[in-house]
């Protein structure tokens, strides 16, 4: 497997001073008004960026004051004006290559590095439960750098390996590469749905994985480590009785860690009460969102209450 680092210079440059944010949403098109699934959005300005859904629809948060930037394999790159509500891009024609967001700058291959393939998707055949992979299918994705640089190439497709620890990503799904941790502040994958799951490295969580991100504001954060091993078949018969499993499993261990501003991340167990313990500062935020929230404390939960109790 290639072991790749992130180049020095970054796709973007993003100011540390952050801007007022509005909601945007909309389609992204091309030039006869169809929809392009999975085109890349972003702010020109900061480290806000997504992917359009299958359906080109696209939704973020923006600098009041900047511009939007759309991408896509095969188009040329457009701009639009930032403004609270409904922005459609359009996207014009281009040559069937990838355009980066900023031609030189992407994922870069050690001299050094050895080659791999992985073959075939990733799922799991019949004697074999679960997976090691965070998705059965390559999703698209994009990295933060750690001077907050937005990484982004359309040409590569990425996927968590939960068990191994490694973002790993391919532009052919044969040769396979892996995101070098230590450059990177998270990883953005975005589902065949445009569903995101953000992973990021932190050490005080794990120093060898990433971990799922549910929380990350100036006051809150929460995160789920998710612990992967391969668990053989145990299956045993007397003829009479039998007793474990068939198969062979990936069996999957949630931990959930939280942290207060700038403090050493603790283990929480997401129950109402300890939510409570743990919001105490911010009673009346809670009190208001556990009222009104619905369903049980999945990570949707969690991470809707972040985003409120972060305002």
């Amino acid at each position: 497997m290639k072991k790749l680092a992130l180049l020095s210079a970054l796709l973007l440059v993003v100011s540390l001073s952050f801007g007022q944010t509005v909601a945007v949403q909309g389609t992204v098109v091309d030039s006869q008004g169809k929809p392009v699934p999975f085109a890349f959005v972003r702010d020109s300005q900061h480290a806000y960026a997504t992917y359009a859904d299958g359906e080109g629809s696209y939704a973020l948060k923006a600098d009041a004051t900047s511009k939007l930037i759309a991408t896509a394999k095969g188009f040329g790159a457009a701009s639009a004006t930032v403004k609270e509500g409904g922005v459609n891009i359009t996207l014009p024609a281009g040559d069937g290559s990838a355009v980066s967001t900023s031609a030189g700058n992407m994922f870069s291959v050690h001299s050094e590095a050895t080659t791999a393939t992985i073959l075939g998707s990733f799922a799991s055949t019949t004697e074999v439960q679960g997976s090691r992979y965070l998705s059965e299918n390559w999703m698209h994705g994009f990295a933060i750098g750690t001077d907050d640089g937005v990484i982004q190439d359309p040409a590569q497709l990425f996927n968590y390996d939960m068990m191994g620890g490694d973002i790993i990503y391919t532009a052919d799904q044969k040769a396979i590469s892996t995101v070098n941790r230590a450059n990177v502040k998270s990883v953005s994958l975005y589902d065949d749905k445009g569903v995101a799951t953000k992973l990021a490295y932190v050490p005080a969580v794990d120093n060898s994985h990433y971990v799922k991100v549910l929380a990350d504001g100036p006051k809150y954060k929460m995160y789920k480590q998710i612990i992967i091993r391969y668990m053989k078949a145990t299956y045993q018969t007397n003829g009479m009785t039998s007793t474990g499993n068939k198969y062979d499993e990936y069996a999957p261990t949630y931990l959930y860690f939280f942290a207060k501003g700038n403090d050493a991340p603790v283990k929480f167990n997401p129950k109402k009460k300890t939510l409570k313990e743990l919001f105490a500062a911010d009673a009346d935020k809670l009190d208001k969102y556990m009222s009104s929230a619905k369903g049980d404390i999945d990570d949707a939960y969690l991470t809707a209450l972040g985003d409120a109790l972060n305002q």
